[in-house]
């Protein structure tokens, strides 16, 4: 944050006397919407904490004039000028805050130094020293002085006001691409790539979500000579990088049946893992599933029992994960 000052004497107040501001007009350009960064109520608000009300008159010939407008690196220039009645420059003022800056900062620091403009805090000026003269002779003994009144504190300002930090965003949708390795009872081993869909059903539960997983699954010896669709729909809670996910799995065979028809299991799915953040809306995900078979069909009961043998009952996946609003 960069900041420069420049100024002249704009009025004088006599000695132990608070600083005296001719009136002036405020001129608040607003053409420029800043969010909360160009709020005039706000900034009025903040610099009656050192001028005073009937300072500030609309139709003084003296002005100031206040400018913020966005900058090109995303955070907010301040530009400030004391004009008199003539078209002079008195003095400017001219500040540049970050994007990381909060609005009420950068109304806080502007309305503090157009109080400097304005005069507010001047110092008055030493008083004269007095002639030297014959010293006189020495005045009656005075009686003694009343004692002075204890001074009256003024009230302390209000603290400003807080700034409501931004809402979390939530990532209502994924997509995923990976590997899945599985094992079936029979045993047979299965790999094949994964791909994942989910989505978030409602921003008042973010950490809800939705998912369809589908997999293609070949068996890695020739025991088994069948090609397998695995399809995931499960409803996963993810409260922080641990995720706890059930639902139904159904698998269908290709490749086994000679009718026409595919041999199809449905199971009950259960999954365990956890989401490793990488950068942005990039992440890394590995899961741990287990099937309960429900039951199998096919158009040949032996076709039947052969898919549910082999059918999938555990394995794992490892996915990469990009997340989207």
């Amino acid at each position: 944050m960069a900041a420069m000052l420049v100024g002249l004497p704009v009025g004088t107040a006599f000695a132990h006397d608070p600083p005296t501001i001719a009136p002036t007009r405020l001129d608040f350009d607003t053409q420029q919407p800043l969010t909360r960064c160009n709020d005039l109520a706000t900034f009025e608000a903040l610099l009656a904490n050192w001028v005073s009300a009937n300072v500030l008159i609309p139709d003084a010939d003296r002005r100031l004039a206040v400018h913020i407008r966005r900058s090109p690196m995303g955070g907010a220039l301040v530009d400030m000028t004391l004009v008199d009645a003539a078209g002079a420059t008195l003095a400017e003022y001219h500040e540049s805050f970050t994007s990381r800056t909060e609005c009420h900062k950068v109304l806080y620091d502007s309305a503090r130094a157009a109080a400097r403009l304005l005069g507010a805090f001047e110092k008055p000026p030493p008083s004269e020293p007095c002639p030297k003269h014959p010293p006189p002779p020495p005045p009656p003994e005075p009686p003694p002085p009343e004692p002075a009144p204890s001074p009256i504190c003024p009230d302390p300002l209000p603290p400003p006001p807080e700034v409501d930090a931004p809402p979390p965003i939530v990532h209502r949708f994924h997509l995923g691409v990976g590997a899945l390795l599985g094992m079936g009872a029979a045993p047979t081993q299965w790999l094949g790539p994964l791909f994942s869909l989910g989505f978030v059903p409602s921003s008042r539960v973010p950490h809800l979500r939705i998912e369809i997983d589908a997999a293609l699954a070949m068996p890695t010896s020739n025991a088994f000579r069948s090609d397998m669709i695995p399809l995931f729909g499960s409803i996963c809670h993810a409260p922080s990088a641990l995720r706890l996910c059930g639902g139904l799995a159904t698998m269908f065979f290709v490749g086994e049946s000679g009718h026409g028809t595919m041999p199809t299991t449905l199971a009950a799915s259960m999954r365990v893992g956890t989401e490793f953040r990488i950068a942005g809306p990039a992440s890394l995900r590995v899961d741990a599933f287990a099937l309960v078979p429900l039951g199998e069909r096919a158009f040949d009961h032996r076709l039947g029992m052969l898919a549910g043998l082999h059918a999938l009952t555990a394995g794992a996946s490892l996915m990469g994960v990009w997340s989207f609003e």
